[in-house]
């Protein structure tokens, strides 16, 4: 097993993660394929299938920077109010860091009076936290939180931070929060039929989500698809009401429960 995590975490973008999380992946891979491993080629293979499963869902959304997180969690630890030391490491991730010169608006929209957030697919999303303006109890879930988790013990943050992978089609129980953000969750579900996305959507037990979608490609090219009718012609249906407004990169859709 440590052989196979050494290997795995030679590929420079999976190279922060915990052993623990790796040992999930090749468990999981195990249990489902029962590989020969002492020959090479059934080795290679699960070597290649975890870094591929690991990677869509986190290796490709990270900068160049990422191998700064861990340094500057570290100083985060003795400087915590440093918007400065939030705003890089924000920018280790492709998702927040274009987020990172709209949060002020981002958040002047989508929260009022919300004390407490659900954030499914967080990413490094809860970083942004100084640009909510206020104490908000946090529930962070994705792959991969072992660095939320400390960024919640650093800042004192109410909630909990916690690993689920929304494609191994269990039905998870998520706290009751007053609003739920789904940043740039859906489009990785599914691409078509749009089922578990309503799955989740009425699974969540707020009244307020926030749904978000990209508007430009990892190679920063401009989608053909903007606006997303099937979510517009699915909440018409369960009588949700849907607003929206977007930033130079992003769509936000905004899902109020009756």
């Amino acid at each position: 097993m440590e052989e196979l995590i050494a290997k795995i975490k030679e590929k420079p973008s999976l190279h922060n993660l915990s052993n623990e999380f790796i040992k999930k992946h090749i468990d999981s891979y195990l249990t489902s394929y029962h590989p020969d491993l002492t020959k090479k080629a059934e080795k290679t293979k699960l070597i290649k299938y975890v870094r591929r499963k690991i990677n869509i869902a986190f290796g490709m959304f990270q900068t160049k920077k990422i191998n700064k997180l861990p340094v500057l969690l570290e100083q985060l630890k003795h400087n915590p109010n440093s918007l400065e030391l939030h705003n890089q490491i924000l920018a280790t991730n492709k998702s927040t860091l274009e987020r990172l010169p709209f949060y002020s608006e981002i958040y002047k929209k989508i929260l009022n009076k919300e004390k407490s957030i659900l954030d499914i697919g967080c990413g490094l999303n809860p970083f942004s936290y100084p640009y909510m303006n206020k104490k908000i109890t946090y529930y962070a879930y994705d792959l991969y939180t072992q660095p939320i988790q400390e960024y919640f013990n650093i800042k004192k943050i109410k909630g909990e931070a916690k690993d689920i992978d929304l494609g191994d089609q269990k039905n998870y129980t998520f706290p009751k929060t007053d609003i739920c953000f789904l940043f740039k969750v859906l489009d990785s579900l599914e691409k078509k039929v749009h089922k578990k996305a309503e799955r989740l959507i009425k699974s969540i037990p707020a009244k307020k989500i926030v749904v978000s979608f990209p508007l430009k490609t990892l190679k920063n090219k401009v989608m053909t698809t903007q606006e997303r009718n099937w979510l517009k012609r699915m909440t018409e249906r369960l009588n949700y009401s849907l607003d929206h407004f977007k930033t130079e990169n992003e769509i936000f859709y905004i899902i109020r429960k009756k």
